[in-house]
C-alpha cells in the first residue's frame, strides 16, 4: 500500500519546494510587438530607350571579306566574324549570271572611315580585304553604321 503514498508524497514535496504559496504567481502578460513600418518601395527609374539607329542615307562603303558561289559557306564565315565582335553581314549579287553572296563587315558614311576598318583588320587579323561600295542599303543590319563607327575609334 505505500506504493501509492509515494507519489502524493512526491507531490507534497514539489510543492514544499516551490515555495507553496509564499509568493502569489504573476502571469506575464504578452507584450505588444511594435511592428517596423513595412519598407517604402522606391520608384526604380525606367531605363532610357536605346536611340534608335539614325536612318541610311547617301551612301555606305563596306569593307568586302569575300564572295561565295555557295551561299553556306558565306554564311559560316559570316558567323565567324560575328563571333570575333565585327558587324558582319552577307548580301547577295549576281555577276555574268552567277549568283554570289558577299561577305562584309561594317558600313560607313565615307570611303575613308570605310579604308580605317579596312586597316584595322588587316592589322589585327593579317586579312586581305577591298573597300566596295554599298549598292543596295536594304541589307545593311540595322546598327551597322554605328558599330563601325565604334571599330575604327569615331
Amino acid at each position: 500500500m505505500h506504493w501509492r503514498l509515494i507519489p502524493i508524497f512526491g507531490l507534497a514535496l514539489a510543492v514544499a519546494a516551490c515555495g507553496g504559496d509564499d509568493e502569489p504567481i504573476q502571469e506575464q502578460q504578452p507584450q505588444e510587438q511594435v511592428q517596423p513600418p513595412p519598407p517604402v518601395a522606391q520608384a526604380t527609374p525606367a531605363p532610357e530607350p536605346e536611340p534608335e539607329p539614325e536612318p541610311i542615307s547617301g551612301p555606305l562603303y563596306t569593307v568586302q571579306m569575300g564572295a561565295f558561289l555557295n551561299p553556306d559557306s558565306a554564311v559560316v564565315q559570316r558567323d565567324r566574324l560575328a563571333n570575333l565582335g565585327l558587324p558582319a553581314w552577307t548580301a547577295d549579287q549576281e555577276v555574268e549570271g552567277r549568283q554570289f553572296r558577299r561577305v562584309r563587315i561594317g558600313a560607313a558614311s565615307t570611303g575613308s572611315e570605310a579604308r580605317r576598318l579596312g586597316e584595322i583588320l588587316t592589322e589585327r587579323y593579317g586579312w586581305s580585304i577591298w573597300v566596295a561600295l554599298v549598292t543596295s542599303t536594304g541589307s545593311v543590319p540595322d546598327g551597322a553604321v554605328e558599330a563601325t563607327r565604334d571599330l575604327i575609334g569615331g
